[in-house]
């Protein structure tokens, strides 16, 4: 009996053997059951998909990369960027850049601290201008014209053209260093305009615009083909399209085709300026009500006591303030009405530089 279910068992184990399953493969199409099988499938499938997403994202992030260099590099130089003249060291702003609703116009404005001032021209045709590009020209009419508002005040930089949705890169030279100390100790600041005409061509011909940095600043420094000792320098990027690039809802051409420098100046100066003014006439005139009520205490005192000393040399003090204060809420707010009621024009810029020369890459 034992030994027929023996048999019975081993017949039923070969015949099991024997047949082949369908899919070709024990234990089916994904292994068989064994936790161990289980285990390593599951470790192999998360392996993959870890792959997938680190190429993926690897790939995601090379673009993204891609996109935001783009950006920068076509971007107009943020508002606030110091630029240093490469030989004098003197440094200025890029205050802003502004265009209207046409871009048929592009202006920089320069903010000049009180050392720049000392140190640079206020006659624009103490500077050179470059525009060094590639692809398409902005147009055959470009005009160019630099100038200060003011022996003290801001530089204008006027760029008028039809322009592509790119980015410029504006070279602004030095022509006439007046800080003594700075000629000494580089005689190359106050190079010729013919001088400084070949270094910037010829550092151009070689240069790469794109390497510019996240300010869309240019270094020529590093050209090995050719020398920038010779130069005093800052540069810049415009881009008419960019987002830093403030858009005026008032048209900055005439119906004759000519620059509004009124609308430019109210756009992008005016109102900062009288801002700036009112926040300075409120602070005197706060202290002018501070030394009213100063007298009128002192006053009080001596009223009281005729020998107060304090308050007899505390008034005259508070009085000879208070006529300061008053002269200088007076200048500020002939100043303030000024900039309100004033028409801007050319000669407002005294002279210009209207020269310039155009690169392309």
């Amino acid at each position: 009996m034992v030994k027929r279910r023996k048999q019975k068992l081993k017949k039923k184990n070969k015949t099991v053997i024997s047949k082949p399953p369908k899919n070709g493969i024990i234990g089916g199409v994904l292994g068989d059951r064994d936790q161990r099988t289980k285990a390593g499938r599951h470790n192999l499938v998360s392996l993959l998909l870890a792959l997938v997403l680190m190429i993926g994202g690897s790939v995601y992030w090379g673009v993204q990369h891609h996109q935001y260099s783009n950006y920068l590099i076509n971007n107009t130089t943020p508002d606030g960027t110091n630029l240093q003249f490469t030989q004098s060291g003197t440094t200025i702003a890029l205050n802003d850049v502004w265009t209207d609703r046409s871009r048929d116009l592009i202006v920089v404005h320069l903010r000049y601290p009180e050392a720049a001032h000392q140190a640079l021209s206020s006659d624009g045709r103490n500077y050179k201008m470059y525009l060094a590009m590639t692809g398409q020209k902005p147009s055959k009419n470009l005009q160019m014209r630099y100038g200060l508002l003011g022996t003290d005040g801001g530089g204008y930089l006027f760029i008028r053209g039809k322009f592509q949705q790119q980015a410029y890169q504006v070279f602004l030279t030095n022509k006439k260093q007046l800080s003594q100390d700075s000629l000494d100790s580089n005689p190359a600041a106050s190079a010729s305009a013919d001088s400084t005409s070949g270094t910037i061509t010829a550092a151009m011909d070689s240069a790469d615009l794109n390497s510019a940095n996240d300010k869309g600043i240019l270094s020529l420094a590093n050209n090995k083909k050719t020398s920038t000792a010779t130069e005093d320098y800052i540069n810049f990027r415009i881009n008419p399209y960019s987002e830093t690039t403030h858009v005026s809802s008032t048209n900055f051409l005439t119906k004759n085709g000519e620059i509004d420098y009124s609308a430019v100046v109210e756009a992008m100066s005016t109102r900062d300026m009288t801002k700036s003014l009112q926040k300075n006439i409120d602070k005197h005139e706060a202290r002018i009500k501070t030394l009213n009520a100063t007298i009128h205490d002192y006053q009080q005192r001596l009223r009281e006591n005729k020998n107060d000393d304090i308050a007899g040399s505390g008034i005259s003090t508070a009085k000879t303030s208070l006529g300061q204060e008053n002269d200088t809420v007076k200048n500020l707010k002939d100043e303030l009405e000024k900039y309100n009621n004033h028409k801007f024009d050319e000669s407002s810029f005294g002279h210009m530089q209207t020269k310039f020369t155009l690169l392309t890459k």
